[in-house]
């Protein structure tokens, strides 16, 4: 058996390269962006104003004017007027250009306005370009605002709204499959006979992905037979680049998949990691370099791999790297051999320390009850840090959800 870093290091290295493609703009949230965006214009484009009000010449007031005859009204989205006498002002809306020849806006609350006349009070602390947003004063034509890859988000769509233009590039995805075996499975809303079990782990997995921005092409089950596994996944693998099987890879017996995966091509580049739960997690690749996950069938031991391995191997083909928090143990826990677990816990958040990680106590691999109480995991490696690790001690925690 690997430890799970090797595990990762492998994977890592077995991942392919995406290549860019075109999407409209509406679908390009969650996407991860290729190239670079760059300004097409000054941002903002124009001085803006940046409160209703009056625009004035600043040299009047500070020469003593304090009456202003109104002589129009600037709207936003309308050509810039021009002030061309420092007697006159002239009404600004927010949003709009900085009429030619004014240089302070006042806003209304500050004003009065009667029989046509702008009054201001003599008490006003006026500054040159006071509620303007001057041109250029966000970014600059030319300048590099985002540099893939990046996740599109809300945070940053208005910038490729703005400069990117209707369609924008953006990285490929993998076709994902996700397949499930075992001749006990039945399907939700099928009642069960005595010796079957409901099939949970694939929809499971459907919803942890959609979490992440991403949906599986195909949902699918195959039976314990060679020959139903052998045709369904040589199928599969013509269509998909990336599968992923939970069940059917550990040493009963019918465990047929590392056996039909080598009759169709695909490389063993691992098959069993030094961890619990998960221990007969199966890597390989295929004749076209097709990404085959082998997941342990086992409700918690399945989900735990996937987040742990699974996922982060997607983001990284993209790029992006997981996001891991950090949290403190809150009790001490000991073990009896040295290698990586993965404990479910509950998160306490605290304001001025790391959030606080309390192990949830379940009956193994099969207990999903436990795991849907918990947030996520800890990993613990105690061939590093010893068979009885203490409280206090701060490990890594992968959450099931993306935040």
């Amino acid at each position: 058996m690997i430890n799970v870093a090797d595990a990762v290091k492998i994977i890592y290295s077995s991942l392919p390269k995406l290549e860019p493609e075109i999407v409209a703009l509406g679908k390009a949230c969650g996407r991860v962006l290729a190239g670079e965006i760059r300004a097409r214009r000054d941002s903002p484009p124009f001085p803006r104003v940046a409160m209703d009000g009056v625009a004035i010449q600043l040299s009047s007031y500070q020469n003593g004017r304090r009456n202003f005859k109104i002589a129009g009204i600037q709207a936003a989205g309308h050509p810039h007027m021009q002030l061309e006498d420092g007697k006159l002002c002239l009404e600004v809306m927010t949003g709009a250009t900085l009429p030619l020849g004014a240089d302070a806006v006042i806003p209304y609350e500050d004003i009065q306005i009667e029989d046509g006349l702008a009054i201001l009070p003599s008490q006003l602390n006026l500054k040159l370009n006071m509620n303007v947003h001057c041109q250029a004063a966000d970014y600059a034509e030319g300048e590099v605002l985002l540099k893939g890859p990046v996740t599109i988000g809300a945070n940053n769509l208005a910038v490729i709204a703005t400069e990117g233009g209707g369609q924008i590039s953006v990285l490929q995805r993998p076709s994902i499959a996700i397949v499930s075996t075992g001749d006990e499975l039945v399907e939700p809303g099928v009642n069960p006979l005595a010796h079957q079990i409901i099939r949970s782990n694939p929809y499971v997995m459907a919803a942890a992905l959609k979490t992440y921005g991403r949906e599986p092409q195909l949902i699918a089950h195959l039976n314990d037979t060679r020959e139903e596994l052998y045709d369904g996944l040589e199928k599969i693998l013509s269509q998909h680049q990336v599968l992923i099987l939970s069940g059917g890879v550990s040493k009963g017996k019918f465990d047929f998949v590392p056996e039909v995966l080598g009759q169709l091509g695909v490389k063993k580049m691992f098959h069993r990691v030094l961890q619990k739960p998960g221990k007969p997690l199966f890597f390989g690749i295929g004749a076209k370099g097709q990404l085959v996950f082998g997941l342990p069938g086992n409700p918690v031991s399945s989900l735990v791999n996937f987040r742990r391995y699974v996922i982060p191997a997607l983001q990284k083909m993209e790029g992006i790297e997981s996001k891991i928090i950090h949290a403190e143990l809150a009790e001490t826990l000991t073990y009896k051999k040295e290698m990586t677990y993965f404990i479910p816990i509950k998160l306490t958040w605290r304001e001025k320390a790391a959030p606080l990680a309390t192990p949830l106590s379940g009956q193994g691999s099969g207990d999903f009850y436990t795991l849907s109480n918990s947030c996520g995991f800890l990993e613990i490696n105690t061939a590093h840090e010893g068979l009885v690790v203490n409280a206090g001690n701060t490990f890594k925690v992968y959450l099931w959800e993306n935040v």
